[in-house]
């Protein structure tokens, strides 16, 4: 449980330091924000399964308040910035700049360029963790079966002493009740021969 926290909060502070607000892009932060608060809940619904009494609880509790705060402010900024762009458009005489240098159009591609590798790079590192939690599950299913068919083994091991220890005590009584027959079959034949 503990590994898998660990794994989601590795994964949110990724998505917290490579975050980056843009007043021209609110959409992109917004995408970046939700992305961030959909970790955040999957983290959350982890950390609400963590037995209290874990060693790492209260590490993991202050890691989760302290994302929970910053993914509201975060979520807070992109608000704001709605709100403002929502008033520049109603306002008259506003009309945004359509004409863009060369060289910003080339820096917003070259972000554009980022943003979608950072987000490759996200759904790479998800998929990882995926597997690689799907990997300890199946390891620990397979150590089960071992440890079960061990005990199986031990039991068929015990099983066949006990069948060898009733097969050397019926040879034994065979022998004996042989000898008692014997014994008796020569005192029947002198008691005959004697009368």
């Amino acid at each position: 449980m503990a590994r898998a926290l660990t794994s989601h909060e590795r994964r949110l502070t990724f998505l917290l330091q490579s975050y980056s607000f843009d007043a021209h892009r609110v959409s992109e932060s917004e995408e970046q924000v939700t992305e961030m608060e959909s970790v955040f809940n999957q983290l959350q619904r982890k950390f609400e399964l963590l037995p209290r009494d874990d060693p790492s609880y209260s590490e993991h509790a202050t890691l989760v308040e302290s994302f929970s705060n910053t993914i509201q402010q975060h979520r807070t900024r992109v608000m704001q910035a709605r709100k403002r762009e929502h008033l520049l458009s109603v306002s008259p005489g506003y009309e945004r700049k359509s004409e863009v240098s060369i060289e910003m159009q080339q820096l917003m591609e070259q972000r554009e360029s980022v943003g979608r590798s950072q987000k490759q790079a996200n759904e790479f590192l998800m998929q990882t963790e995926a597997t690689k939690e799907a990997l300890a599950a199946s390891n620990m299913g397979l150590h089960r079966i071992k440890e079960k068919n061990s005990g199986i083994i031990g039991s068929f091991t015990s099983s066949g002493g006990l069948l060898g220890s009733i097969s050397r005590q019926t040879r034994k009584n065979t022998v004996v009740m042989g000898l008692a027959i014997g014994a008796g079959s020569v005192f029947l034949i002198w008691w005959w021969l004697s009368s």
